[in-house]
């Protein structure tokens, strides 16, 4: 027979003993806290904006704990095996429910990673979700040009053989008004041992307004490693440009603009056509992606600081900075990877440029990961990272390493 409070039950106005009430009250606050992570992480769009925001925040965080929603998983499993056996029915009820959730959060997005990458002939591992991938050093650092009396430096990161090799220049993401360009570096070591030499650059950021100014930056740099060609091992020719997030956006509008007067580099280098353009969940549409997002009053504001001011003022500023608005006929390769999870940058953005490079017979690769949120690069070991390296590599192959 079982000694279980519940079996015996204490005499009237007796209390239950201390630890025994703080175990409950843990196993209560646990359960709630799995139940609401989990409904956060599935959340849809809200018409409610503060309330949208503070789901986008929250799933985007959550959406880089994997290992936390396994470790909760079997937590409240053990819960709910504790509230059967002393028939407490409420909590058995909670824990199952929260079980359930935790479950749900590891599962699915796994599920839709294998069967991404078993499409494509890849493989995921469990195993390489704890890989904190290499700690690069830069193989030199040194500042390109000094714009308004600020100094814009950037990282070299070389392979091991260096000799008329195909450059990336990198542009950091950050919203338009932060980040560093340190920040995957991770990813510039990787891709040196690709044969990639990696030039990662500084770009003024807002405020104020950068709109022309953050593409004229990334113009200037990409000029600047076409001169120093020969002094850093690579091909002038075979320079191409990729970026995250807002550095995406600058990356495509780089590629994209040459020759346009009302985005030209910000010192005294000539133009020419990058190899390829390489981004990684870019905001391709402004204006599109102020309706469209999952965290509107946060894209808002850093839309605002880099315009200079609302849509409904600059909507021609906003369009303007947009990649989207300037595709033609005869642009360079690119790669478009946009996580289907993105609570910031909506994932019909790349899309919608899809759209219109494939219409202008302009080459354009994509990469769909579903149930992978924003800024999935700075962990190397996530599924999302995991799916893009072979991809990249291909990708690579192709259009840098080749002989076209």
């Amino acid at each position: 027979m079982s000694d279980t409070a519940q079996d015996h039950p204490a005499a009237p106005g007796a209390a239950r003993p201390l630890s025994q009430r703080i175990g409950s009250a843990a196993a209560w606050v646990c359960c709630v806290v799995v139940i609401v992570c989990g409904a956060v992480f599935f959340a849809p769009k809200l018409p409610i904006r503060p309330v949208q925001d503070v789901l986008g925040l929250g799933g985007l965080l959550l959406s880089t704990m994997t290992v936390w929603f396994a470790v909760a998983f079997f937590l409240v499993a053990m819960i709910a095996v504790i509230a059967w056996q002393g028939r407490s029915w409420w909590r058995l009820t909670a824990a199952v429910v929260a079980a359930i959730m935790a479950l749900l959060a590891v599962l699915v997005p796994w599920l839709a990673a294998e069967r991404t990458a078993a499409a494509s002939g890849d493989s995921v591992s469990w195993l390489s979700l704890s890989d904190d991938g290499p700690h690069p050093s830069p193989t030199r650092t040194t500042t390109f040009a000094t714009i308004d009396g600020q100094a814009l430096g950037l990282d070299v990161y070389r392979p091991v053989q260096a000799s008329a090799a195909p450059a990336i220049v990198y542009v950091h993401g950050g919203g338009f008004s932060q980040g560093d360009r340190a920040d995957s570096r991770r990813w510039f070591g990787w891709l040196a041992t690709q044969g990639v030499t990696v030039f990662s650059i500084d770009y003024r950021l807002a405020p104020p307004a950068r709109w022309q100014q953050a593409t004229g930056d990334v113009k200037c740099a990409l000029g600047w490693v076409r001169s120093h060609a020969e002094e850093y091992g690579v091909a002038p020719e075979n320079v191409s440009v990729a970026g995250d997030s807002a550095g995406a956006n600058l990356a495509l509008m780089a590629a994209y603009t040459v020759g346009d007067p009302q985005f030209s580099p910000s010192c005294p280098v000539p133009e020419a056509p990058v190899r390829s353009v390489i981004s990684l969940y870019a905001p391709t549409d402004l204006p599109a992606a102020l309706d469209d997002t999952k965290m509107p009053d946060a894209a808002r504001h850093l839309l605002n600081d880099y315009i200079g001011g609302g849509v409904d003022r600059y909507r021609d500023r906003y369009v303007a900075a947009s990649p989207v608005a300037h595709v033609s006929p005869g642009l360079p390769a690119t790669l478009l990877v946009q996580g289907g999870s993105d609570h910031l940058v909506p994932p019909g953005q790349s899309d919608s440029l899809t759209v219109e490079l494939t219409n202008a017979a302009d080459p354009v690769q994509t990469l769909d990961l579903p149930w992978v949120d924003h800024g999935f690069i700075s962990d190397w070991g996530s599924w999302g990272s995991q799916l893009l390296r072979p991809q990249l590599t291909r990708f690579i192959r192709q259009h840098l390493l080749s002989e076209s």
